[in-house]
């Protein structure tokens, strides 16, 4: 889930709050018509806080420090973005159903596509539906593997 109108040093719920603002002016048609300019094969900038190494360091453990670097953009491919539900109000919701390559942030793709609609935006939450050819569906409860 996406929420809009806050920034967060993390991409997401989890970090401290760097902009918060009203976006009760922004619309779902807003938004679904900025999702179109993420699909397909764009370069995207991990997050600060990610386990991603630049000169051999994580850069967790950097921005942890403070430091603040230039973290280099990489290609990543978005083969479908649906909007699966819409919630108006001062901070409007969005959830997204998102196909995506590899090592595709979605922290990332919260950010960017706040700032592609003029109020920023962060990460409120995250379903993994499907990985490495595993789905969600096909999972069993902790439960039921005792």
């Amino acid at each position: 889930m996406v929420r809009f109108g806050i920034t967060t040093a993390t991409d997401d719920l989890e970090g401290d709050v760097l902009t918060q603002s009203a976006a009760d002016n922004l619309t779902r048609e807003t938004v679904t018509s900025a999702l179109t300019d993420f699909v397909g094969t764009v370069q995207q900038r991990p997050p600060m806080y990610s386990a991603i190494q630049v000169d051999g360091k994580r850069l967790y453990d950097l921005a942890r420090k403070g430091q603040q670097i230039d973290v280099p953009t990489r290609e990543v491919t978005l083969h479908e973005l649906t909007l699966v539900d819409w919630q108006s109000g001062t901070q409007p919701d969005l959830i997204l159903d998102v196909v995506c390559s590899p090592g595709t942030y979605i922290r990332s793709l919260a950010r960017d596509l706040g700032a592609a609609v003029g109020t920023g935006a962060t990460l409120a939450g995250l379903k993994r539906t499907r990985s490495s050819g595993f789905e969600l569906k096909h999972s069993i409860t902790l439960e039921d593997l005792e």
